[in-house]
């Protein structure tokens, strides 16, 4: 996954567990993602943040992408539900 907008969510670029059939592919630039993954010639969305509506997404499953998605991703989105 490559961090392209600021999110309070991400950290850096890392790598995570992907398992879908389906995909948001070539998201256009009125959607607030920060984060896309290379598949084949395709961009993937990978982190929707919208942090003024408080909203958060991820195309992976943190839960199972070790140290980035326990450690990173879901700690960060339980600090940012503190705020």
């Amino acid at each position: 996954m490559k961090a392209v907008k600021p999110c309070e969510l991400l950290n850096d670029d890392g790598y995570f567990y992907f398992m879908h059939s389906y995909a948001v592919i070539n998201p256009s630039n009125e959607v607030p993602y920060s984060g896309i993954t290379h598949y084949g010639g395709d961009n993937i969305l990978s982190v929707l943040c919208d942090e003024v509506a408080l909203t958060f997404g991820v195309q992976f499953h943190p839960e199972k992408s070790s140290r980035n998605g326990l450690g990173g991703v879901l700690r960060r989105f339980i600090e940012l539900t503190r705020k």
